[in-house]
């Protein structure tokens, strides 16, 4: 039996369910420009002020404002006023967020429900007309 692209289904049954990914690409995408991993990274090391990552990574502090800002809209990181002098802004990592991103990841690296069984499709031969 053909089906619609004349490939002869599969010799096995598979039970492949679409993988739920939700916002991960989102996360993902977020953290794959390096500046913004590096001041992720920072970040694990708790609370900073914008002047803390600007010294430490030695980028512009406006370059590190707009990729605050970016994290903070992807609700991986938040922001804390000083309380004495609002003028500060102090930045650290949503613990709820970054576990979700972990487990996500690691949920789609887990390959412990791999079949390991070689793939067996056949191709008939088309006939000619």
């Amino acid at each position: 039996m053909k089906t619609a692209n004349g490939l002869a289904p599969r010799m096995r049954s598979l039970k492949i369910q679409p993988p739920e990914v939700g916002d991960l690409a989102a996360s993902l995408k977020v953290l794959a420009d390096e500046t913004r991993l590096r001041i992720f990274a920072l970040l694990t090391s708790g609370e900073l002020c914008v002047c803390e990552v600007v010294d430490v990574l030695d980028i512009p502090q406006s370059l590190v404002s707009n990729h605050l800002g970016v994290l903070r809209r992807a609700g991986l990181v938040r922001a804390r006023r000083d309380e004495v002098d609002n003028r500060w802004v102090y930045y650290s990592l949503v613990p709820e967020a970054v576990d979700r991103v972990k487990r996500r990841v690691q949920d789609l690296l887990d390959l412990s429900h791999m079949d390991t069984a070689p793939a067996s499709c056949r191709v008939e031969p088309r006939t000619s007309r």
